[in-house]
């Protein structure tokens, strides 16, 4: 076994891997069906929107929607979901608060 790994070879490894792992999501996004979800609310894409946007006041005033919370889009996410994957703890904070 050589302990010498190399690199380039780890390297195309974590590209095959992470493309793979894209691949799927994609395959997924077109394996749901759409008619099953609900629309999501006005108050569901607004909240959304400053989620993703970092906007505090208006996240602070959308989240006493508490139904708007618990609406799931087309990828099967909700508001939590967004807000764990942006980068303001304090949005994540609100929304779990």
């Amino acid at each position: 076994m050589d302990t010498n790994d190399d690199p380039d070879e780890d390297h195309l490894t974590s590209y095959d891997i992470q493309l793979s792992i894209q691949e799927s999501i994609e395959a997924s996004k077109t394996a749901l069906c759409p008619e099953r979800f609900v629309p999501l609310s006005a108050q569901n894409r607004k909240l959304v929107e400053a989620i993703k946007q970092g906007h505090i006041p208006e996240l602070q005033e959308y989240v006493k929607y508490k139904y708007a919370m618990d609406e799931a889009d087309e990828k099967g996410w909700f508001p939590l979901h967004e807000a764990v994957v942006q980068p303001i703890q304090q949005i994540l904070e609100i929304v779990l608060d």
